[in-house]
């Protein structure tokens, strides 16, 4: 069962004393983990909707298991036997990312890449419950907020276009609003759907 709704980063706060994991550049290794396909492309999603690279999602993970100790649900290891089956592939890690998950792996008695599934796993589901929430606040606000602002800007448009002209200057500058907004709307909306992150500084994103 997944852990209840928490956001990442006051989970990544929990665990931020894992003896300084995000302090200073580290050397990187090429380590080979065996994980599920689903795991596999977990880590190739966070890495692409988050912007980050392999080692730096690597070491959220750790940070993330720490954290989890401390709440009501920490990531289970009831399959503490198993053995993980799926597919072999390398990853660059941080050397002291790679280290510390080794030994905490031998103190939970489990193997390295049983670990590192559990973990990204989880990761992932937290992740898309963090990101449901979000889409549904947007959701919200595009429709109780956005959009009646946007028909509220078209109406009084009209108003000023009647009475000034279409070519004054506060009727265009008016229009320049409503195309920024129109955009802002497209761009909410393509959030929703794909999950594409919205630029706050990109105002022609749609």
């Amino acid at each position: 069962m997944a852990p209840k709704k928490m956001a990442l980063s006051k989970i990544e706060k929990k665990g931020a004393g894992f003896e300084s994991l995000t302090k200073g550049k580290q050397p990187v290794v090429h380590s080979t983990f065996r994980l599920s396909r689903e795991a596999h492309d977990a880590i190739r999603q966070l890495t692409d909707f988050l912007g980050i690279k392999n080692a730096e999602l690597f070491e959220r993970f750790l940070i993330l298991f720490e954290g989890l100790k401390e709440t009501k649900n920490p990531i289970s290891l009831l399959e503490a036997n198993s053995k993980t089956k799926g597919t072999r592939k390398t990853y660059i890690v941080k050397k002291e990312t790679l280290s510390k998950l080794k030994k905490l792996a031998k103190a939970k008695n489990i193997t390295r890449d049983l670990l590192a599934e559990k973990t990204i796993l989880t990761f992932k589901n937290i992740f898309e419950s963090a990101l449901s929430d979000k889409k549904e606040q947007y959701r919200l606000a595009l429709e109780k907020t956005v959009e009646p602002f946007l028909s509220e800007a078209h109406s009084i448009e009209g108003e000023l276009a009647n009475k000034l002209g279409s070519d004054d200057p506060i009727v265009k500058r008016i229009g320049h609003i409503i195309i920024l907004t129109m955009n802002l709307s497209m761009a909410i909306e393509n959030y929703i759907k794909n999950g594409t992150p919205i630029d706050p500084d990109d105002f022609s994103q749609q």
